[in-house]
């Protein structure tokens, strides 16, 4: 359902008599955010972004055990960059659904986009976590991590190119970028 609740806001859907009112909130416009439905979107969205920000801590670990050859080095670049790719998608799916619309004023306005968590340290005190950013620090992370995470694949698909396949992480990496350029221009 997290892919398609933004469907169900567009003007185009047309609920039948046999949809059984299956968010039904969503489609007739009557949610608040203390809705359970957006509720379990944020915090399942913070619990991929914890479990990327542990792969790519680990990664950091493992590369530096100087336990690897050449290949596999290659191998954890990947998984850090696929690691990437999905706190990435994550923000920007966050942003999608928590934010008001970029535009440069409001983008600059701190408190008006996502908490930025980069490390992993989860717990249950709720003062340990951040405070929402701007939008623009929030969209210059999403392009921090989609850029990374194009280079790490790079490698992988320049040694490993007979393993490419058409709905590829890396082809998803460039379809996100592209598809949030057009939410901003990103600031300088």
């Amino acid at each position: 359902s997290y892919v398609y609740i933004t469907d169900l806001q567009g003007d185009e859907f047309q609920a039948t008599v046999s949809y059984g009112n299956r968010n039904g909130i969503v489609h007739a416009g009557t949610f608040t955010s203390a809705e359970g439905t957006f509720e379990s979107y944020w915090a399942a969205f913070y619990s991929v972004i914890t479990s990327a920000n542990y792969i790519i801590e680990k990664m950091d670990n493992l590369r530096n055990s100087s336990s690897f050859n050449e290949d596999e080095l290659i191998e954890l670049d990947r998984y850090e960059a696929e690691a990437k790719f999905i706190r990435a998608y994550s923000y920007f799916s966050l942003m999608q659904r928590f934010c008001e619309p970029y535009t440069a004023e409001i983008g600059a306005t701190e408190a008006m986009g996502l908490p930025i968590v980069k490390t992993y340290d989860p717990t249950g005190d709720l003062t340990k976590y951040p405070g929402r950013s701007s939008q623009d620090d929030t969209y210059k992370f999403i392009d921090e991590d989609l850029t990374d995470a194009l280079n790490g694949l790079a490698k992988y698909e320049a040694k490993n190119n007979e393993n490419l396949a058409p709905e590829a992480i890396y082809l998803s990496t460039n379809a996100v970028k592209a598809v949030s350029y057009t939410h901003l221009t990103l600031p300088t």
